[in-house]
């Protein structure tokens, strides 16, 4: 389908125009074999015991037989984890919360028809976000491509009209009488045609199973989300967070569903992940809880997430305390504490997920 026929100016084509130009390569005859050619002999390296194993150039070789077996096996764990979000219950709870489906960050900061991202998360400072989601987003050559074609619709055209669609282009300051880094400043995208509707939800899968969920640092407490969503997110090794000074995560780092195993090759040269990735997907190891984003199986969800119907499993923590204005942990044994607990169980009750309590 071409981008014309898309275009209707709503963000949910330009999400589905994207996924599909991009699955559509990544899943590609000669983009599969290879990815699956370099993971078997990223296996080899890896894993001692697969040391010895064959390749593809022996198509019945016994050794290779056993690296597609371990590949299978990787894949089909990392198929089977859980696409989870994790977030500090107190700061979702503790008044009722009316939301209906997940925003991201771009979502959030529209105002008036217009976006405005600020500093006041230390975790998402917005310069440095919008630049990672660029380069983990858009594969090279598409901010260049062209915008209009002599006849036709030219596939290099489309890409550049989703380009405008998906990236802000270099953030202004809004307010010239504040500092660049002063929380209370905010940016606005300086690409007219970007669409803050058509970013990418940020997912994980927890492939090691770790009690809660896919990465502490954004809190104790997790939901888990359908598994439709699975299918059409698009996969890296590693929180894409940083990808503008290592391109470590870019574009041509996504993995699909189809070829998550192709994860273990996409790792390096993080030897943690691969260390991680081995133990979980083929020692069936069940992993400690992280806070650290290099361990991340980072899915991004180019569509929306409704909470009614689309939330299996709603795991709500003790561990998330909040703190106060020095970074103290605050007592929440009592009000605040029973307050959190009781809109949790009313939003899990309201959109149909399962609440679990958890330490």
């Amino acid at each position: 389908m071409t981008w014309e026929r898309l275009q209707a100016g709503s963000s949910e084509s330009v999400r589905k125009a994207y996924v599909r130009s991009r699955l559509r390569e990544i899943n590609s005859k000669g983009n599969r074999e290879a990815l699956i050619d370099e993971t078997l002999e990223a296996l080899k390296a890896h894993v001692p015991a697969l040391a010895k194993a064959g390749y593809r150039g022996l198509p019945e070789n016994a050794g290779y037989r056993i690296l597609g077996r371990a590949y299978r096996q990787i894949t089909s764990r990392l198929q089977g984890a859980n696409l989870t979000i994790n977030f500090r219950a107190p700061g979702w709870f503790t008044e009722e919360n009316s939301s209906e489906s997940y925003l991201q960050m771009y979502e959030r900061g529209v105002r008036g028809g217009r976006m405005f991202l600020n500093n006041k998360d230390p975790l998402n400072p917005p310069k440095q976000r919008v630049g990672d989601d660029d380069v983990a987003t858009l594969p090279d050559g598409w901010k260049e491509a062209p915008r209009q074609a002599a006849r036709g619709l030219a596939p290099e055209v489309g890409r550049g009209r989703m380009a405008d669609k998906l990236s802000p282009g270099k953030l202004k300051r809004n307010d010239k009488g504040l500092s660049e880094y002063d929380p209370a400043q905010e940016f606005v995208a300086s690409n007219v045609q970007f669409d803050p509707y058509a970013k990418q939800v940020f997912a994980a899968l927890n492939y090691g199973r770790r009690p809660h969920g896919s990465s502490t640092l954004y809190g104790h407490s997790y939901m888990v989300l359908d598994d439709k969503f699975k299918a059409n997110a698009l996969y890296f090794a590693g929180d894409t967070f940083e990808a503008g000074k290592t391109h470590l995560n870019s574009a041509k780092h996504q993995v699909s569903y189809d070829l998550l195993g192709g994860l273990l090759l996409k790792a390096w040269p993080n030897q943690l992940l691969r260390d991680d990735l081995i133990k979980s997907c083929l020692q069936g190891v069940t992993l400690p809880d992280t806070d650290s984003g290099h361990l991340l199986v980072e899915a991004h969800l180019f569509e929306k997430v409704a909470f009614r119907g689309n939330i299996t499993h709603l795991y709500i923590s003790a561990k998330d305390r909040p703190k106060d204005a020095l970074g103290n942990e605050k007592d929440w044994t009592g009000d605040l504490f029973t307050r959190v607990r009781e809109n949790a169980r009313n939003f899990a009750v309201k959109h149909g997920a399962k609440i679990i309590w958890i330490d």
